[in-house]
């Protein structure tokens, strides 16, 4: 699985000064006429955003940096609706620009409100396991079986916490919507950089998908998953309604 990633940073500069943009010029959203059932792609070049097939839960994530375990309540919609949007600013923008200017889109034209809390709460730590890491920052496989992965750490924690909420009797290796609350994976690893992870998950039918992942994680990958406590901040949906295509 491939996470689309913001933009590198640019700069914008008119008649020799550099300006913020807080909203983009302009902008085009809809429903996807082909909602594929899973988050599709988010892509960005200089000043442009194009998003497509992505429900309103991604879109969140990715102007707030919030893992989707992180974001509840709102409509039933939230995370099976989706929509295709092109945006567009005057001019090229840094990261937290784009990002800023995403949060405006979500406010005006989905009705976004939202409401942050801190709790203290069951988490899984990821960390590295005694023997150390076995990540490779390219992949030496070109097998299709298993479950693949490329990204940061960050990113990583963020995937596995849903994956770990697919029960065994569900394949536990396929990408999926969880409907329950997924509990939270912390990054504790301190590893830096992208990596190509690939996994192997065999259910016998007689372990949980926890115990599954976590040898897996560990024989595999060289890394621990250890459940534990640790404030976790969250993204409360107020209120979002569907937009009006334009």
């Amino acid at each position: 699985m491939r996470t689309g990633r913001p933009c590198a940073l640019w700069v914008c500069f008119v008649a020799g000064r550099l300006f913020a943009q807080d909203a983009f010029e302009v902008v085009s959203l809809r429903a996807s006429r082909a909602n594929i059932g899973h988050d599709g792609a988010v892509a960005s070049d200089p000043g442009r955003l194009t998003i497509r097939n992505t429900t309103l839960k991604r879109l969140i994530h990715e102007a707030y940096q919030i893992p989707y375990t992180q974001i509840s309540g709102g409509p039933k919609w939230l995370d099976t609706q989706e929509f295709d949007l092109d945006a567009k600013s005057l001019g090229p923008s840094m990261v937290p620009e784009m990002r800023n200017m995403l949060r405006k889109v979500l406010a005006e034209r989905f009705q976004l409100l939202l409401h942050e809390q801190v709790q203290e709460r069951k988490v899984y730590a990821l960390s590295v396991a005694k023997g150390g890491s076995k990540l490779k920052t390219q992949s030496q496989s070109d097998s299709d079986r298993g479950w693949r992965f490329r990204g940061d750490m960050a990113q990583f924690a963020g995937v596995l916490s849903s994956q770990l909420a697919i029960p065994v009797l569900e394949d536990p290796t396929r990408i999926s919507r969880v409907t329950g609350p997924p509990v939270p994976v912390i990054d504790q690893t301190g590893i830096a950089g992208e990596f190509d992870i690939q996994l192997e998950i065999h259910p016998d039918g007689t372990q949980d998908s926890f115990t599954l992942w976590q040898r897996a994680l560990q024989d595999q990958l060289g890394l621990k998953l250890e459940s534990t406590k640790a404030p976790v901040r969250s993204l409360i949906v107020e209120q979002a309604a569907l937009p009006t295509a334009n």
